[in-house]
């Protein structure tokens, strides 16, 4: 009886506790995760529909701003979810922290960054 409690207790803090507890966000993780961003599912053809067939499509013009942005030690900023937060349209207004300045590739899926 003890043991099926324990085990009770034990799935309840599992449930309860946050997922990000456990993580800290490394300089590599945090890039990874843009780079990750860059990423999307091909649904070009009829078979791309089953997830076990999907392939992964990397936007080049995105990966390589990411990789620019690590190489300056830039930090990734997405202008969409910033302009979202504060209730306003998406724009590339936003400023960056003081000292620092806004970079991007000239190609059209860029991300920003400040450095």
């Amino acid at each position: 009886m003890m043991y099926l409690i324990l085990m009770t207790l034990s799935f309840i803090l599992l449930l309860t506790a946050p997922a990000h507890a456990g993580f800290e966000e490394t300089e590599a993780s945090y890039y990874a995760r843009h780079l990750q961003s860059c990423q999307s599912k091909a649904k070009d053809k009829w078979y791309h529909v089953f997830r076990g067939f999907s392939e992964t499509v990397t936007d080049e013009c995105c990966a390589m701003s990411v990789a620019a942005a690590q190489k300056a030690g830039g930090t990734v900023i997405d202008l969409d979810n910033l302009a979202r937060a504060e209730g306003k349209p998406s724009t590339l207004d936003e400023s960056c922290p003081s000292g620092q300045s806004k970079n991007m590739l000239k190609c059209p899926t860029s991300k920003h960054w400040c450095e």
